[in-house]
């Protein structure tokens, strides 16, 4: 189980960790159950929120208790005034990975004044002392928790009886079984049926002809570190309320078996991110596509052209259209192909489909 406690200082999230600690060793006695707990970053946020989750996977015998993580970097600049790496594009990712990864996202509430109480027995000097500050914690946290999308329950010291320990580990077993079936992929990252699914080719450091080599490496596609074609990329989603909602991202020329993937995400619809990217998927050819640049590209030569990078992809995955003329919002724009038939390779069938929806 994954499970994220997240929340105002003083409402309880290390003694609900505790709770939930033993609990899920009551249940799964052979298990391992860690408990994590995030401050103030000191290194990027995709090092510092992503790379501790790399290796875990649902049902697989360790169990995370996250006391405290991403979206307390969201909420505590805003509020403190200071930097923060944490922007939109990394953000997403990070949500997106976590849900990928069946995690259970819990806010832990409670009143003002309640929280003031305990700052006072702390003997603390905590800013949330200040007037109207413990409020404007609550506001920001509901704008983070709204964007964050992640399946969520709301944790209240006032009222346990409505979401107790024990429900909150019984919706953290679910995620995990519902999840689990993604364990043997690396790059992907996303949701369990995505609407559509936009296909890279190689994570970045590795060469397509040694890739093999690297089968260990578990990064996941696009990371979005700044000055990427996977940070532009991401980017260029969040201007589509679609494409946010409903993308996710892999690779076809990595590591995972592309069409096993594309298959048990219920057959979303696929753009290639590149012509080699086409290339491997007309191989397989089973899968129907459409095509765009690579994100390279665009970030190279149309940096601010990610709202008509966008609509591009929006369309080749909508029609299956090959857009990978698009040469940004004022040059050849609209400039389509037809996949009928080099893109679009026909195969035999795949039938069935896979349980359950999210």
């Amino acid at each position: 189980m994954l499970i994220i406690l997240e929340g105002p200082d003083g409402v309880g999230k290390t003694t609900l960790a505790e709770k939930l600690r033993s609990l899920i060793l009551k249940v799964d006695p052979r298990s391992t159950v860690c408990v994590l707990r995030k401050g103030p970053p000191t290194s990027h946020p995709l090092d510092e929120y992503l790379t501790p989750l790399l290796n875990y996977r649902p049902n697989q015998g360790l169990h995370l208790i996250l006391d405290r993580w991403h979206i307390g970097e969201w909420v505590y600049p805003r509020l403190s005034y200071r930097n923060s790496q944490l922007d939109d594009a990394v953000y997403w990712y990070l949500n997106q990975w976590i849900r990928r990864l069946g995690g259970l996202l819990v806010y832990c509430h409670t009143d003002a004044a309640r929280a003031e109480r305990i700052y006072r027995e702390r003997s603390s000097t905590h800013y949330f002392e200040r007037p109207g500050v413990y409020e404007k914690a609550e506001l920001l946290f509901t704008q983070a928790l709204n964007l964050a999308e992640l399946p969520q329950v709301t944790y209240d010291w006032d009222d346990p009886e409505v979401v107790d320990p024990a429900s909150i580990v019984r919706a953290a077993q679910t995620r995990d079984d519902y999840m689990a079936h993604l364990n043997d992929f690396v790059t992907y990252v996303g949701r369990r049926r995505p609407e559509y699914l936009l296909v890279g080719e190689v994570r970045h450091g590795l060469d397509v002809q040694a890739q093999q080599s690297f089968s260990t490496d578990p990064r996941p596609a696009f990371m979005p570190y700044r000055t990427t074609s996977g940070h532009w990329l991401i980017d260029s989603l969040l201007t589509s309320g679609r494409l946010r909602q409903s993308a996710g991202l892999a690779n076809a020329c990595d590591v995972d078996d592309v069409h096993a993937l594309w298959y048990l995400l219920d057959k979303p619809k696929v753009v290639a991110l590149g012509r080699s990217v086409a290339k491997e998927l007309g191989r397989i050819g089973d899968i129907s596509f459409g095509i765009t640049p690579h994100p390279q590209f665009g970030r190279r030569f149309h940096h601010r052209d990610q709202a008509s990078y966008a609509d591009a992809i929006f369309r080749a995955l909508e029609n299956q259209e090959d857009h990978s003329k698009w040469r940004g919002s004022l040059k050849d724009a609209t400039a389509v192909t037809s996949t009928a038939r080099s893109l679009r390779p026909l195969g035999a069938s795949v039938g069935g489909k896979t349980p359950a929806t999210e």
